[in-house]
């Protein structure tokens, strides 16, 4: 009698459950579907059991009452969380899980509201959650997905017979807090301030396969995760580790998978996408997870939108993030790169549109950053690197080769990320660190690429450069840093920077056009700004090939000739030591971030700068002597020099602009300059203060500025001996002291540095002995 009780009550609560359904969708529908609501509800608070409470959730998830948002918030303020929590917990295998199924039913149906999905309640239930879809995943209910080892589908919706048969006490694990949380109404949780809009709303999604538990699941996980507070998160430090497990699973699972429902895959797309946007800048294990999963699905998936969707997601958590130091990251989890880029050469094989195009290039672009060519393995080089560099060749001399500026620019995000891969494609060539050397036809063909397209840029500057610097020039503000002609411009610069600074010593003269009338174009528009140092940028970025190619005479003296390269360079350096003085003070109290997009650092520019000038210091003496620009220079180093502490001062760039400086004025060492606090101030001074700072010096710092300081000490020998009488007795003792109390204590150090090394220890003393 008994178990006919139990069975009829079954039958009823499915009756029950089929009229909630049609009640809801007829007509008068929404009323009646209000209050069938009001009545599950008003059930589930005065429930005196659990098995009473899992019955009313068991008819609200099977019911499709709640359509709007406001009844979403009647449900979540009688239900909470602390019931919900204790079903996600249980550990029951009876009827398939369907104590957790039911929790996650509910949780989605929470999902669909932002201000609930933001709620601390809500929050708190994601690593529930994340065990949950391993469990399901384990479990074999993947609902869309075939499995390759043979596994049949099966379907997670949940056995009406079975559940007329449950046993009649539910026992669910609980701890005495939650119990005491479920007695009570849980209120409905403040939701935090989150501006942002949901990238993917799965509502529809859910409605059409809202039998399929792992789908609500991985959508109230999405949900939560497109909720954090990112900001308030990371000031706790949080590194989100409850997002590991479960993206390990369904990666595990969606790779082994034959065939995935592409909605399915939309809604996997939208949660690696979100917990790579959100999740990944701390935590270098769930990025390599997260950046490996999408990489699957660009393997897997063969010219179709759900692999161009993957291209996108990759592209922009690739963009959000910034590189992990390579430290922190081991062979093993940078080594997707090395299967990135031959999917990407597949796809770019194909005949693509330019939208499709340029996603590809974007994205091995983007790649790069993180992982640059000249890591990856030969194996990949080899057989990726010609074809990627010659299709971003063609791009580039497609679109630089147009015949207006106009045209040019509308194609600028293509032609960017175009340039980029040729620079990655052409540092590759240079620093490939995988042992073996490249094979012939790989550097062949792959010069040859970049070859196509620094082709293409001088063509650039010799066609459209009029109509580009008017459109800079008229730019408001002027020199900004969005405007598209000066992007194109600065990359131009980039890209020919790389092809010089690594010149072999092949025919120069189309590259010397371009060098030629970027500097003097940057001249005129600088002489003609009252602010200065606005446009000094694509001067910055070539930097290094002006110093590789003024090592040659001829060039050096044609660019002298020519241009007013020295006077740039000198303003460049004059800016850069002010906020480069500003930049060590600031590390002395705080520890700064430097982001993806910064530019170079003050430091490495001043370093860059000064190796410029000193190809003609060292070799152009009658040019140094007239110089104006560089007699000013000087004076500016000295005075600032000397005004910095000892202890901060010692450092590769203050040891290249003290260099600069002495070359600058050896011929007139002795005259004094005014200093701060009105002091008289002299290069010989200047060096001492240096000097003399090397007690403070760290191992690192003192090594790193091995070579400029021997060639340093150099130039003071040569000071000292050509001025003398310049100097009283008193100078040169705190000079000789300087030397004693700032090189000497370093002798184990230099000793093990070679030629270098020994240099120092010889000049050091040499100067010991002479002056004493």
């Amino acid at each position: 009698m008994e178990q006919q009780k139990k069975s009829n009550a079954g039958v009823e609560r499915g009756d029950d459950d089929r009229s909630l359904q049609r009640s809801a969708q007829g007509d008068g529908g929404a009323d009646e579907g209000l209050g069938q609501l009001k009545a599950i509800l008003k059930g589930f608070a005065d429930a005196k059991s659990d098995e009473n409470r899992f019955v009313s959730l068991l008819l609200l998830a099977k019911s499709n009452i709640v359509a709007r948002e406001d009844m979403i918030g009647d449900v979540h303020s009688v239900v909470g969380y602390g019931f919900i929590k204790r079903l996600l917990r249980s550990k029951s295998k009876d009827l398939g899980g369907i104590y957790m199924q039911i929790g996650l039913s509910i949780l989605s149906l929470y999902a669909r509201s932002k201000d609930i999905a933001s709620s601390e309640g809500f929050q708190d239930c994601l690593p529930l959650v994340g065990d949950a879809i391993v469990r399901l995943v384990e479990s074999g209910r993947i609902g869309f997905c075939e499995r390759r080892d043979g596994d049949t589908k099966t379907n997670s919706k949940v056995d009406e017979d079975k559940s007329d048969n449950q046993k009649e006490c539910i026992v669910l694990e609980a701890d005495g807090e939650e119990e005491q949380q479920q007695e009570e109404k849980s209120p409905t949780m403040e939701a935090s301030n989150n501006n942002t809009q949901q990238t993917d709303n799965p509502q529809q999604q859910q409605q059409q396969h809202e039998d399929n538990h792992l789908f609500d699941a991985m959508h109230a996980f999405l949900a939560g995760i497109h909720a954090l507070n990112v900001s308030s998160m990371e000031e706790k430090d949080n590194t989100y580790p409850f997002c590991i497990k479960p993206l390990n699973a369904l990666a595990k699972c969606f790779n082994s998978a034959v065939v995935v429902d592409e909605t399915f895959m939309t809604l996997y797309l939208s949660l690696l996408a979100e917990v790579g946007m959100k999740c990944c800048s701390r935590n270098s294990s769930l990025f390599h997870r997260v950046v490996t999963s999408l990489v699957q699905i660009v393997n897997q998936q063969k010219k179709n939108s759900v692999q161009f969707k993957a291209v996108n997601t990759l592209s922009a958590v690739l963009q959000r993030v910034d590189a992990f130091p390579s430290k922190s990251m081991s062979s093993s989890t940078s080594n997707w790169m090395d299967d990135l880029l031959p999917a990407c050469t597949n796809m770019l094989s194909n005949r693509l549109g330019e939208d499709e195009r340029k996603m590809v290039l974007k994205l091995i672009s983007l790649a790069s950053y993180h992982v640059p060519f000249s890591s990856l393995k030969q194996k990949t080089l080899n057989s990726c690197m010609p074809l990627v560099s010659r299709r971003a060749a063609v791009e580039v001399r497609m679109n630089l080769e147009l015949p207006s500026l106009e045209e040019c620019l509308d194609h600028l995000d293509l032609l960017a990320c175009s340039l980029d891969v040729v620079e990655e494609s052409m540092l590759a060539l240079i620093t490939h660190s995988d042992g073996d050397a490249l094979d012939a036809p790989c550097v062949e063909n792959t010069l040859q690429a970049c070859k196509m397209a620094i082709g293409s840029v001088n063509f650039f500057f010799d066609n459209c450069s009029e109509e580009s610097w008017k459109l800079v020039a008229d730019n408001v503000p002027i020199g900004d840093a969005s405007s598209p002609s000066w992007l194109l411009i600065c990359a131009c610069c980039r890209l020919l920077d790389r092809w010089l600074a690594n010149w072999s010593g092949e025919d120069l003269d189309e590259e010397m056009k371009s060098v030629t009338f970027v500097l003097n174009k940057i001249w005129d528009i600088e002489e003609s700004c009252e602010e200065k140092g606005l446009f000094f940028h694509p001067i910055v970025t070539m930097l290094p090939g002006i110093c590789s190619v003024t090592a040659d005479e001829d060039i050096r003296c044609k660019l002298l000739k020519e241009t007013s390269y020295v006077d740039l360079v000198c303003e460049i350096i004059r800016n850069t030591t002010t906020v480069w003085i500003q930049d060590e003070a600031e590390q002395n109290n705080a520890t700064k971030i430097h982001s993806k997009g910064d530019k170079k650092s003050s430091s490495s520019i001043l370093v860059e700068a000064c190796n410029v000038l000193l190809n003609v210091l060292v070799e152009d003496n009658e040019y140094v002597n007239r110089s104006v620009s560089l007699e000013e220079l000087a004076l500016m180093i000295i005075a600032s020099l000397s005004a910095m502490p000892q202890e901060n001062l010692f450092a590769e760039p203050s040891v290249m602009l003290c260099l600069v400086a002495s070359f600058a004025v050896h011929k007139n060492a002795g005259k004094g300059f005014q200093g701060k606090e009105g002091r008289t101030i002299s290069a010989l001074e200047m060096l001492m203060h240096l000097i003399g700072s090397m007690e403070f010096a760290s191992d690192d710092a003192v090594v790193g500025c091995c070579s400029p300081l021997s060639l340093l000490l150099m130039v003071a020998d040569g000071i000292l001996k050509r001025q003398t009488q310049s100097f009283s007795k008193t100078q040169h003792q705190e000079f000789l002291s300087s030397l004693e109390r700032g090189v000497l204590p370093w002798k184990h150090v230099l000793q093990d540095l070679g030629s270098e090394g020994a240099n120092i220890l010889h000049f050091a003393n040499s100067l010991l002995t002479t002056r004493k």
